[in-house]
């Protein structure tokens, strides 16, 4: 009885990396190595696991040799979970996934070499068989085994996010604003020469982002509003940048901290710090007072009144969501503001 309830158990262990699919669905998880130029969106994630877990399942070679309702088929249907995992895992450390990786394959060859010693030494096809047998089930061993680190430190540590940069707040550049300052742009030229095209390719994401939120500091000087904090992580495929107004926190796309110049970050910061001072500007207004009628606030009024429609431009077009008082307002001010930058950086 107790070998029956055994043999169940472990043939029911096939939910398991099913279930991973039905968490994905509520709980997108994304895969970003930066040093490796890997940047898998959710739907690209979720459909390759699926892919994987189907074929793997159903038409893997190893797949006879395992399903027996022992101890190697729940190691058998753990592999897709124990593959994403070291994907996973690589997001923090990828050098530590490449040697695991590197050991498993190192100790898939010395047990191949061996199994081939012997293969070659015996004529009996059922002990060749048998051989065949074990290889392949060692081999399922071996990697869940290497995989063991990686799936602990994703369930109890890492969790299913991928990393985000935040930038470095020791050494991060001080923005003079100073109120004598006749020239602002000018007194801070040390941090606008940081974006020329050939300095900004030398620095590192993380000096990047700091970089970036030091140009945020600064802007948010210009405006007169106070500094929001820059984050970078993988957005959605559409998302080159973007300010919550929730968390008061500007995201900036990796990949566009990664591969795109330093110009389009500059406006896209300019872009993002002027939603911060739209929304810091319809927070602080009294919009009860007659005063707020007025036709000095009519461009904060309009943007009061398009927040709460927002057009989103996943669920519109793109016209109607750029022709928004909020969106035209805020391209206006990035591209003039993102060209006066860059003709001091050009001086």
């Amino acid at each position: 009885m107790k070998k029956r309830i055994k043999t169940v158990a472990n043939k029911c262990s096939v939910v398991i990396p099913i279930a991973v699919i039905i968490y994905m669905f509520y709980c997108p998880v994304t895969i970003c190595i930066a040093d490796l130029n890997v940047y898998l969106s959710y739907r690209t994630v979720i459909c390759s696991y699926v892919v994987l877990t189907i074929f793997w399942l159903t038409y893997s070679p190893i797949r006879s040799c395992c399903c027996n309702g022992k101890w190697t088929e729940p190691l058998f249907n753990l592999i897709p979970i124990c593959i994403l995992s070291l994907f996973l895992f690589a997001q923090w450390h990828l050098k530590i996934a490449g040697i695991l990786l590197a050991v498993y394959i190192v100790a898939e060859l010395f047990t191949l070499w061996e199994f081939s010693s012997d293969i070659k030494l015996t004529e009996n096809k059922a002990e060749k068989k048998k051989c065949f047998v074990t290889f392949k089930r060692l081999s399922i061993l071996f990697f869940a085994a290497i995989c063991a680190f990686p799936c602990a430190a994703i369930i109890s540590v890492y969790g299913w996010e991928s990393p985000v940069y935040e930038p470095n707040q020791n050494s991060a550049y001080v923005v003079n604003n100073d109120d004598t300052i006749t020239d602002i742009y000018q007194e801070n030229i040390e941090l606008i020469k940081c974006f020329s095209n050939e300095t900004w390719t030398l620095f590192s994401l993380e000096e990047r982002i700091t970089l970036l939120q030091s140009l945020e500091s600064f802007e948010a000087q210009v405006l007169g509003i106070p500094s929001v904090e820059v984050l970078s992580a993988l957005l959605d495929e559409n998302t080159l940048a973007s300010y919550d107004n929730e968390s008061n926190q500007i995201w900036i796309d990796i990949r566009v901290l990664s591969e795109s110049t330093a110009a389009t970050c500059i406006e896209g910061i300019c872009h993002e710090t002027f939603h911060a001072y739209q929304y810091y500007l319809i927070s602080s207004i009294d919009w009860e007072s007659e005063l707020s009628q007025s036709f000095y606030f009519q461009d904060a009024r309009s943007w009061m009144e398009n927040s709460p429609n927002y057009i989103s431009s996943y669920s519109s077009s793109y016209d109607s969501y750029v022709e928004q008082p909020l969106e035209t307002a805020a391209h206006a001010y990035a591209e003039d503001e993102s060209q006066t930058i860059l003709s001091y950086l050009a001086q």
